[in-house]
Order: C-alpha cells, then sequence, then structure tokens
C-alpha cells in the first residue's frame, strides 16, 4: 500500500510540473526606424521590426544549430502594452524560412502562433513587426502546450485598442489631418476624414470611443461602416461636445471596414485619443497587468515519481509528457 500511495503521488508531483518555459527576449533592431530599449520596442515607422534568434554558430568556426522547440505547440509573447498593429512571425531552419505569422491589434497583452509542426525542431527566431507607429512593451515569451496558451490568453483578454493618431488615412471630399496637432479638419460639407482598417476584428470589443482635446466649434458625426453588407452604424454629437461614442454591431464587429468623422464645411476636430473598447471600460491610466504562466522544471520522473537523470533509460515523465530516454 505504501508503494503504491507513493507511486501515486510521484505520478501527481511529475505532472504537475507540467508549465511553460520562458524564452529569450533579447530583441535586435531591423534599423532605422525600430528602436529597442530592454524590453520596450519603439517604433517610428511603419512595417519596421525587431528580432530574437535561436541559431547558434557562425557557420565557420561551428556549424550553425537550430533550437529544438519540438516538444511545444505554440509560440507566445505578452505585453503590457501595445500602441500600434503589429505581427508576430516564426522562422524555421538556418536559412530563416517556412514562416508562420499572425496578426494583432493595438492594445492586444497576449498573441501566440502555432508552431510549424514539421520544423519546430529547427526553430530559427521569432521577431514583432509594427504595422503603424507606436511602442511594444514585452513582458515575457513562451513555449508550451495550447493548453497552456489558451488559458493565459484567457486571463488576459484586453479592455481596450488604441485607433493609431499618427495617420488617419481614411477620406472624402479634401477634408485632412494634421498629425502633429492631431487636427481634423472638414473641407466639402459631411465630407469624412478618419481611419481604414479593411478588416479589422473587433469581436472582443463592444464600443468605439473618440475625445476631443477641446470641445467642438460645430456639430458632426461619428460613423462605422463593416464589411460584408452590414449597415453603417453612427451617432451624431452637437457643438460643445467633448466625446463621442458609438456601440459596435455585434453581428458585424468582428469585421470593420472603417471609422470617421464627419462634420460641416470648416469644422475642425481636434483628437484627444480615439479607440474601440468594451462596454465597462474605465480608463485608469494604469498599464494592465498581465498573467505570466510558471517556469518550466527541467526535472524528470521515472514511473515510480523518483527523479532520475539524464543517465536513466526507460520511460520517463517530463513536464507531464511519457518519453523513452
Amino acid at each position: 500500500m505504501k508503494k503504491l500511495f507513493t507511486l501515486v503521488c510521484g505520478l501527481a508531483m511529475a505532472l504537475c510540473a507540467n508549465a511553460a518555459e520562458q524564452i529569450s527576449t533579447a530583441f535586435g533592431s531591423w534599423g532605422d526606424g525600430c528602436t529597442v530599449e530592454g524590453n520596450t520596442l519603439t517604433f517610428t515607422e511603419a512595417w519596421k521590426g525587431a528580432g530574437v534568434g535561436f541559431v547558434t554558430g557562425d557557420g565557420e568556426t561551428e556549424p550553425k544549430k537550430c533550437t529544438d522547440f519540438s516538444d511545444y505547440d505554440y509560440l507566445w509573447v505578452t505585453f503590457s502594452e501595445s500602441t500600434c498593429d503589429f505581427k508576430l512571425c516564426t522562422q524555421y531552419t538556418t536559412g530563416y524560412n517556412n514562416d508562420v505569422t499572425v496578426e494583432a491589434i493595438a492594445g492586444t497583452l497576449v498573441l501566440g502562433v502555432k508552431l510549424n509542426e514539421e520544423y519546430s525542431d529547427q526553430f530559427a527566431q521569432y521577431y514583432l513587426q509594427a504595422k503603424n507607429t507606436g511602442k511594444l512593451v514585452v513582458t515575457g515569451a513562451y513555449v508550451g502546450t495550447e493548453e497552456e496558451y489558451k488559458a493565459v490568453l484567457a486571463g488576459n483578454k484586453p479592455q481596450k485598442s488604441d485607433l493609431n493618431l499618427g495617420d488617419l488615412g481614411s477620406g472624402w471630399g479634401n477634408s485632412t489631418y494634421d498629425a502633429a496637432s492631431k487636427t481634423v479638419t472638414i473641407v466639402d460639407d459631411w465630407s469624412g476624414k478618419g481611419w481604414y482598417f479593411g478588416t479589422a476584428d473587433y469581436s472582443n470589443f463592444d464600443k468605439v470611443v473618440v475625445s476631443f482635446a477641446a470641445p467642438t466649434a460645430t456639430n458632426g458625426k461619428l460613423v462605422v461602416e463593416y464589411n460584408g453588407g452590414a449597415a453603417a452604424s453612427e451617432a451624431e454629437f452637437a457643438e460643445g461636445a467633448t466625446s463621442v461614442e458609438l456601440p459596435l454591431d455585434a453581428a458585424a464587429k468582428s469585421s470593420v471596414k472603417q471609422v470617421y468623422l464627419q462634420g460641416p464645411a470648416g469644422a475642425q476636430f481636434v483628437l484627444a485619443s480615439a479607440y474601440v473598447c468594451v462596454k465597462d471600460y474605465v480608463a485608469t491610466g494604469i498599464s494592465q497587468a498581465v498573467a505570466v504562466p510558471a517556469a518550466k522544471s527541467s526535472k524528470v520522473f521515472n514511473l515510480a515519481g523518483q527523479q532520475v537523470g539524464k543517465s536513466y533509460k526507460g520511460v520517463v515523465i517530463k513536464n507531464g509528457k511519457k518519453y523513452v530516454q
């Protein structure tokens, strides 16, 4: 009975040891347009990036060797702040190819990518690339199982996603936007200026909020257009408005085409902020905390629950999985 109890307890301890492995965040910038200070990546130009390499050897004095991540399903990066839309890409082999890429919007706290199963034993690097100007503050990077990734993702849902005030690329009727003063100027009567996304997925959010740096001198309108034939949503605001909110269409918010402001000829709207957020979002000015997984254990156990070394031969349990060693 004592041996059986020891076996059961040992197996339970071994299975509980399963946890994601934290990996390097030693980012190297691609050059101009992206600066790296610690784990803070600042993008002054769109489509710039920084990566973390996992290939050892220079190919001359010693052969190049990739890192084996074949025990894992996902790689993910956690953030305390993300003010731009961006991509996470993984590459494989010493040729840095066989890419797997995912995209995210500003406000994302956790972003993961499924590892390429065929080449996960030849992992070369991951990198982050901005789609527009902004900043990413990285708090960690991990590899682990799909279940571990989903658990971290579920515990870190973003509350809001900022719309980029550096560039308002949507507009018509000669309306303009000055990024330095953050001022929208309506030229032709009831023309518009705003943000064009193509197909932004805002399914995790409930409304769009635009705040003005000064009360508006005229009335105006905030409009959201969707893809797939859904009718546009709009909210009017009066002269003297300091902000305007517009609920997102629950059935269409997974594919938002564009967001823009309209007004009478000559109207000027000075922007303080613009974002999509959850229904009960309250601005606090405090960075959101990110729940991170536990550090991975490197301990190996036999089927009796006893810790063994690398020289042990037979079936072993490592991080909750059985292997023949």
